[in-house]
């Protein structure tokens, strides 16, 4: 690792590190191709347990003062690379991993068939394991002793540093040694002859045993190949390369070797022949012994479950009878719940029927108060006569009849006016929705034309650009024939050439000048083009306020017929009440009527000898006639009123409407705040969607605060406390300060004040973050 990266986090704590990685119970193996020490997790926290740092409070801060605090630490080593978690895979003897075995009974056999001297043997060989380290798929800590971890931080130790110095030192000594002092001279000469005389006798063997295998080889017509020292250009060790002494290899031995393995081969194939059917029977008899150890077993863990059931046999009892008693105890509790909830349902019956019977003798009271009234009313008109009704004008019902007809007539005229008023309506409605249509339809043409005036001003620039360029190569033209015409030239083949360029050079701006021509002739369609789509802008405009001063015009008569609406519903209402009212009284009165008049003729009848007039000056009868009579000309002058008012027009039945027309507005109003409230839901479903997607997509969550603040924070980020804060004012965002600001100090200046570039900024601090938190290996 780095020494930037060192520095950067464990300036505090490279004092732990360094006593971690020194005094931690390691062991050395390979992962990818290099060695590395690797130890438990569970080692790691026992170390930091009973290191200083754990009996008591260090300097700045650090104190371990429970497993948790240690495993945190090693928490932070793991994210800064210091450590990598891997994974040890055991490998057999071919080095391929290791499949895991079930005990079988035969195995557990086979082991105790076994003789107590192999077994000695066993203990006294030690098995050598092969092991594969790779990383682990989770990068996290754990304090099991299952969990490996492997060093990636290796500072240099005090011991290393003394074997460095030390290897300094003698390799000067060594340098110095043929000058001084004279003894090492004298040694020095003499194990530099020995040396050359070790190598000359290497030289001379490397001839000797050159020359011996090319005459052997001659001698035999190329059947045997003797060597002297046949590792000595072999890539092994210095001992091996001088063992064996020698190698002899023969044709003819290797041709009777070849003849005994193909006889050897042909008894093979045979005794395989041979083999097949015992092989055969060898299989059944292996599957029949595994079918029997398969029984076996279940037997055995039969027996055992048999032997634990039957330990635990008394408590079972004990349960069973627990178990009844609790059974009975909840059918006691259940039947008492039962009990109670019947009870209850009684209680709310009971409460039912004394709400009922209250609510029947209000009722009962109400009714009795009323056939009083009526009573007293029916003995004020039986009082009265026939003669004396005539008398004050009251009119016979056929006149009051009548009189209703009227009313109806005139109520069901007034229900067709509002009925066209409701069409007349309808009717501009649809013509609303129609301008309206109109209207979108000449806003998108509009836009479209806008458009296509701005691609056609575009296209003009360029072609006016085009014709700048070319008039300029035009007039450089006449320029170069001129210096053409002026200069002399010597020989005759360089007049021709120059002919035969003025001649290209002609023929090229006769080209440019037609094609400057059609350019011209472009530009100008472009610009009649231009100019008649502008005058039919002009004129969409001119019928879109049009448009819009008759949709204005249209709301406000919608409004002024829906206040209008209103009115006449409240008027209706208060008319409806007053017909109601008068048509009681008719009835009442009529049937009053009737009663009277039979009883009068059955008077007269039975009392037609016996009559006896008699004249009081203070008549209760004359009394009562007066008041009534007051009382129906009051009645006589309001209907009067109310005809007149509604003949002189105070009451318009054109800006009457039905109750269905205010029912379908109400239905509308309510569809609308329905589909608004939708619209709020979609929205808010919508916003909460893109809020996500935008996290997802840029990295950071951006939350909106009061004062047209806004709050950035990395999906990478550390802590809650990691987060940018930039305030909008005039279109452009401005940083405010933070604690996370303050750290990324140097990134601000160099993106924002310098570069002024936001991206670019939030890119790198994600980047960094994204480093922080993700393991990065080599392949």
């Amino acid at each position: 690792m780095s020494s930037q990266a060192e520095e950067s986090v464990f300036v505090n704590y490279k004092d732990v590190t360094k006593y971690l990685r020194f005094n931690l119970p390691c062991k050395t193996g390979k992962l990818q191709r290099e060695r590395m020490s690797y130890f438990t997790g569970a080692d790691a926290i026992d170390t930091l347990m009973e290191s200083k740092w754990a009996k008591k409070p260090h300097s700045k801060g650090l104190f371990f003062d429970s497993r948790y605090s240690a495993l945190d630490f090693c928490t932070l080593l793991l994210k800064e690379r210091l450590i990598v978690r891997c994974e040890m895979i055991k490998l057999d003897a071919d080095g391929k991993p290791e499949a895991k075995q079930k005990d079988t009974i035969k195995n557990k056999k086979k082991d105790l068939s076994a003789s107590p001297k192999s077994e000695e043997t066993t203990k006294r060989k030690k098995v050598f394991r092969k092991y594969k380290f790779e990383v682990h798929g989770k990068q996290n800590f754990s304090d099991l002793d299952d969990s490996i971890y492997a060093w990636r931080y290796n500072p240099t130790s005090s011991t290393q540093f003394l074997m460095g110095f030390a290897l300094v030192i003698g390799f000067i000594a060594f340098n110095l040694a043929p000058i001084w002092p004279s003894w090492m001279r004298s040694g020095m000469g003499m194990t530099a002859w020995l040396l050359c005389a070790v190598i000359g006798f290497l030289l001379l063997l490397i001839v000797v045993r050159i020359i011996l295998y090319y005459t052997l080889y001659a001698v035999s017509c190329g059947k045997w190949n003797f060597w002297l020292l046949p590792n000595l250009h072999q890539d092994c060790g210095i001992l091996e390369s001088f063992i064996p002494f020698y190698s002899f290899e023969s044709k003819e031995l290797e041709q009777k070797y070849l003849g005994q393995v193909e006889l050897l081969e042909k008894a093979n194939t045979r005794l395989n022949e041979e083999l097949a059917p015992v092989l055969a029977k060898y299989e059944d008899c292996e599957n029949k012994c595994k079918k029997l150890e398969r029984d076996i077993q279940q037997r055995e863990d039969d027996a055992h479950i048999f032997a634990c059931v039957n330990d635990k046999l008394p408590n079972l009892i004990k349960a069973e009878k627990k178990y009844l008693q609790l059974q009975a105890d909840n059918e006691i509790l259940m039947g008492r719940c039962r009990d109670f909830e019947m009870i209850r349902e009684r209680a709310i019956d009971f409460e039912g029927k004394y709400n009922r019977s209250e609510s029947r003798l209000r009722e009962l009271s109400s009714v009795i108060t009323e056939n009083s009234q009526l009573k007293q009313a029916l003995q004020k008109w039986e009082k009265f006569d026939s003669a004396a009704i005539t008398h004050m004008g009251f009119g016979s019902p056929d006149t009051l009849i009548r009189k209703y007809c009227d009313m109806q007539q005139q109520l069901v005229l007034l229900t067709e006016k509002s009925g066209d008023l409701q069409t007349t309506l309808t009717i501009s409605e649809s013509r609303l929705a129609s301008v309206s249509r109109e209207l979108c339809e000449v806003k998108s043409e509009l836009a479209i034309e806008k458009a296509n005036c701005n691609i056609k001003n575009e296209q003009c620039q360029k072609l006016e650009r085009k014709l700048v360029y070319i008039k300029m190569d035009r007039d450089s033209y006449p320029k170069l024939i001129k210096s053409y015409d002026k200069a002399s030239f010597s020989h005759s083949s360089e007049d021709e050439l120059l002919k035969v360029r003025v001649e290209r050079s002609e023929q090229n701006l006769a080209r440019a000048e037609e094609r400057i021509k059609e350019l011209e002739g472009e530009l100008e369609n472009i610009h009649n083009a231009s100019n008649s789509n502008i005058m039919e802008l002009t004129i969409a405009n001119s019928q879109l306020s049009s448009l819009m001063i008759e949709l204005e015009s249209k709301t406000t008569s919608i409004a002024r017929l829906q206040s209008k609406m209103e009115w006449l519903e409240q008027q209706n209402k208060i008319y409806q009440q007053e017909n109601n009212n008068l048509e009681l009284q008719l009835t009442s009165k009529t049937q009053e009527l009737k009663n009277i008049s039979s009883l009068e003729t059955k008077n007269i009848e039975e009392e037609a000898p016996r009559q006896i007039w008699v004249h009081f000056k203070r008549n209760n009868l004359s009394n009562a006639r007066e008041e009534k009579m007051k009382e129906l000309l009051k009645l006589r002058t309001e209907n009067e009123e109310l005809r007149l008012a509604i003949e002189n027009g105070e009451y318009s039945l054109e800006d009457m409407v039905h109750k269905k027309e205010v029912n379908q507005l109400k239905d509308r109003l309510k569809y609308a705040d329905v589909m608004e409230n939708r619209l709020k839901e979609s929205f808010s479903k919508r916003i909460t969607e893109f809020r996500e997607v935008c996290s997802m997509l840029t990295g950071y969550r951006i939350d909106a605060q009061p004062g047209g603040k806004y709050k950035i924070r990395s999906v990478y980020a550390e802590s809650a406390d990691d987060y940018l804060e930039f305030v909008i004012s005039q279109g452009n965002l401005s940083l405010l300060p933070t604690s996370y600001s303050d750290k990324i100090q140097s990134k601000v200046t160099l993106y924002l004040n310098q570069h002024s570039s936001l991206p670019c900024l939030l890119s790198d601090i994600t980047m960094e973050l994204y480093k922080k938190c993700t393991l990065f290996l080599d392949p």
